[in-house]
């Protein structure tokens, strides 16, 4: 028995719609497709077309694109995440956006074609598809916001305040992960080293510019319920 599919369903289940019963629940496993992915592995290429919706069961995946020849990092998911290239997955077109795991993890795919079909025979199914497609719409809006009025420094600070799990995560190479993927493209001088300001900390002070808002959705959020709590996207 696969306990971790059980354990990663009812956490993005919870996150999203908790109020679903455990039928709807079953209804999810039983279409998901289990896929063990190495540190490094892309889960999806730029040019490939999204046919999945991608549950994080265990590790770190990162979403990020191209832009002017420079890596940009989009969005951090571990643990109970949901992934998902809108625009790919639903008009079927080639993207732009990667999905790239930054360590060795296990993620369940949600073929979007069966779960469209469930959502024509189960309401809660329906309901929660619903509720993915709100909350990112939503989350969008945070983000487009959070770029016109915040400065990068304060979006950092929010980042470490309301997102630790990034930063400071249970395994000690995803600070590595995460610190290379803010997409900083400047070197911390030695003068900052020296003086003993921790790494991350001399990256906000120094590349106020550079450092990217990153977004994550995590299981500890409250479930979306009309109402979204203020996070870092």
């Amino acid at each position: 028995m696969d306990t971790l599919l059980k354990e990663t369903v009812n956490a993005t289940v919870n996150s999203r719609y908790p109020g679903m019963a455990p039928e709807g629940r079953r209804q999810l496993e039983e279409i998901l497709v289990r896929r063990e992915v190495e540190k490094g592995e892309l889960l999806l290429k730029e040019g490939q077309v999204s046919h999945n919706i991608v549950l994080v069961g265990k590790g770190m995946l990162r979403q990020f694109y191209y832009k002017n020849g420079k890596d940009v990092t989009e969005h951090f998911s571990y643990e109970g995440c949901i992934v998902i290239c809108i625009e790919s997955t639903l008009k079927k077109e080639p993207t732009h956006l990667m999905i790239e795991a930054l360590e060795d993890s296990v993620v369940y795919l949600l073929p979007y074609d069966k779960l469209m079909l469930l959502t024509e025979i189960s309401w809660e199914i329906n309901m929660f598809y619903r509720k993915i497609l709100e909350y990112s719409l939503i989350v969008s809006q945070i983000k487009a916001d959070s770029w016109r009025f915040e400065t990068a420094r304060e979006r950092y600070s929010q980042l470490m305040e309301q997102q630790p799990e990034v930063i400071k995560p249970k395994s000690p190479k995803r600070n590595t992960h995460a610190s290379m993927a803010i997409s900083i493209t400047c070197l911390m001088p030695k003068r900052f080293r020296k003086k003993g300001i921790s790494r991350m900390q001399s990256v906000s002070d120094i590349c106020d510019s550079e450092i990217r808002m990153l977004a994550c959705c995590t299981p500890k959020v409250p479930a979306y319920s009309g109402i979204l709590p203020k996070l870092l996207i």
